[in-house]
């Protein structure tokens, strides 16, 4: 009976150890704000243009700047986890980042509705803080439609029904 015992405390602390082992080993959580902006002046509020931050603690704040709403709400963390691994690849690994020129291959009559903006801002704070600036590109695009998907947004930054 002792020996029984015994192996269920050494289970219970070999458990309890390899859960604080694996909690002690991951890296701190950052906030991370997302930001986009149209290029174009005219955009009929189909363009993207929102800002979304995600706080560590899995808090939510989408603004849609085309509809002037500010949504709030609560992730879990496996959600939020998600989301930040989604656009780790985009992070830059230190150093300063050059703001790129964006181009449109647009005809020479819309030529003047593009307008020189970031498209996109993905600002990683905390610990390791980090900052892209990018323009806008199919690819970029649905990197960002996946990763506001697991925060329960549209690619606009709306939230989607059922939002928590």
């Amino acid at each position: 009976m002792v020996s029984t015992l015994a192996r269920a405390i050494g289970i219970a602390v070999a458990f309890t150890l390899g859960g604080c082992a694996a909690v002690s080993s991951q890296p701190v959580d950052q906030a991370i704000t997302v930001a986009r902006t149209p290029s174009f002046g005219v955009c009929l509020g189909v363009c993207p243009h929102y800002t979304v931050s995600l706080s560590p603690t899995g808090q939510v704040v989408a603004e849609n700047h085309t509809k002037k709403s500010i949504a709030r709400f609560r992730v879990s963390m496996a959600d939020a986890e998600h989301f930040r691994e989604m656009l780790r690849p985009l992070k830059p690994l230190g150093g300063a980042q050059a703001e790129p020129i964006c181009t449109h291959n647009v005809s020479p009559d819309e030529a003047g509705l593009v307008r020189k903006a970031r498209e996109v801002e993905i600002v990683w704070s905390g610990p390791s803080p980090s900052r892209l600036i990018a323009c806008d590109s199919p690819e970029l695009s649905e990197t960002l439609r996946q990763a506001l998907w697991s925060l329960h947004l549209y690619l606009d930054g709306n939230p989607r029904p059922g939002a928590p």
